[in-house]
């Protein structure tokens, strides 16, 4: 009985640590490839990896937020044309790297779609990000899961 008691307090713990991932700026339909030839699309994929298991990385394209995400999970947004600043932030405590930032300087045409793979740098626990070719991205994004709506 005890043994059953410690097993249930560990998995409750473990899973009240999980990182959850959620999406605010509205998710265009996954069926096309672009909604309209007068936006740009942008996919950003949290790639799977032991680090930052259990922290988050939050995003924002300008001031807008767009959402967090966790662990093999993406984000997919569309937007206007043109230059803006997508701010990632690694969530968590401050000893464990939480609150550093990466940045994607993001310029993109209308029609344009774009995808980009998140990792955490292991030394500095940094969202680092790289910009990935049109058939990587698709492939990548078939094994993951879009971040929920809130």
């Amino acid at each position: 009985m005890k043994l059953t008691l410690t097993a249930l307090f560990a998995a409750a713990l473990l899973s009240a640590c999980a990182a959850d991932s959620f999406q605010r700026a509205p998710m265009p339909s996954q069926e096309v490839e672009i909604t309209s030839p007068s936006v740009a699309r942008v996919y950003l994929l949290r790639m799977p990896q032991h680090l930052g298991t259990l922290r988050t990385v939050s995003v924002r394209d300008n001031d807008t937020e767009i959402g967090r995400i966790a662990r093999s999970d993406y984000l997919c947004w569309e937007r206007a044309p043109g230059r803006s600043v997508v701010t990632l932030t690694y969530e968590g405590a401050d000893v464990d790297g939480g609150g550093n930032q990466g940045l994607i300087d993001l310029q993109v045409e209308a029609g344009e779609v774009c995808y980009y793979a998140l990792t955490i740098d292991p030394d500095w626990r940094k969202p680092v990000v790289r910009m990935l070719g049109k058939e990587e991205g698709k492939k990548l994004l078939k094994d993951m899961t879009p971040a929920p709506k809130l």
